[in-house]
């Protein structure tokens, strides 16, 4: 006797971040990738379950992520994970999608490329920051900063490509 399974749920267990003091000057202000476009309030949570907010992103095909905070007085670090072979962590090679070393910047942009041979489906987005340069890893725990979820939904590529010819068209036709 056998037993197929044609249909399974797997339950993912991802870490749940913490920061022991917030800052709003080291917080997040707004993320922005794909479809998801998300302001928050900076430095009032060290954790913001957004896992309702969601894009969809095509295999092979590079997208901007846009990190944001509205005050540069402090050095902060970001980062960015995306848990790619949905295993529930983001330790994987290639899962670390954006960094941003030190800076006194309010707006950081990274252009993500999604990996071709990835299976479709749902994964999850992980937004963090740090105070200079303090550890800043996907599940803490951070002394300062926030962390952000999202959803990451991948389709199959769905883009007709676009064919342009250059130069001089040189067509002969015989009668």
């Amino acid at each position: 006797d056998s037993l197929l399974k044609t249909s399974h749920i797997q339950v993912l267990d991802y870490c749940t971040p913490s920061v022991f003091n917030l800052d709003e000057n080291l917080g997040i202000s707004r993320v922005e990738f794909g479809d998801i476009d998300n302001s928050s309030a900076e430095g009032k949570l060290g954790y913001n379950n957004y896992l309702s907010l969601s894009t969809d992103v095509e295999v092979g095909k590079s997208y901007d992520l846009t990190i944001e905070r509205t005050s540069a007085t402090k050095e902060m670090t970001r980062k960015a994970w995306i848990d790619w072979n949905v295993d529930g962590d983001f330790d994987d090679a290639g899962e670390l999608v954006a960094s941003e070393a030190a800076a006194t910047t309010t707006s950081f942009t990274a252009t993500i490329t999604v990996p071709g041979t990835l299976s479709e489906g749902r994964t999850r987005l992980r937004v963090a920051t740090n105070y200079k340069n303090l550890k800043n890893s996907a599940c803490g725990p951070h002394q300062f900063g926030e962390f952000e979820d999202y959803t990451v939904i991948i389709t199959k590529d769905v883009t007709a490509p676009v064919i342009t010819l250059t130069g001089v068209v040189v067509d002969n036709i015989e009668v």
